[in-house]
């Protein structure tokens, strides 16, 4: 049991290292560059997000509305 322990000991040591750094940092400049910079828009959809309805017109909410419109670039990504 010991030695079973001490090989995923040392094989959680190396995945959980540089090659977990280098392939997290690398899917994240993926994405980056593939939804074409979504996150300069997270700011902006937080703020209208919690900011109470103006108009008070329609029936769906503005976080209804902004979880809707992030949902379409995450379905093309997994298609």
């Amino acid at each position: 049991m010991s030695q079973l322990f001490n090989i995923i000991k040392n094989i959680n040591s190396v995945i959980w290292s540089w090659p977990m750094l280098i392939l997290l940092f690398g899917t994240h400049l993926f994405f980056t560059f593939y939804l074409k910079f979504i996150q300069k828009n997270i700011g902006k959809g937080i703020k209208l997000s919690i900011a109470p309805s103006q108009s008070g017109e329609g029936d769906t909410s503005s976080f209804a509305t902004l979880t809707t419109t992030w949902q379409l670039p995450l379905e093309l990504v997994i298609l």
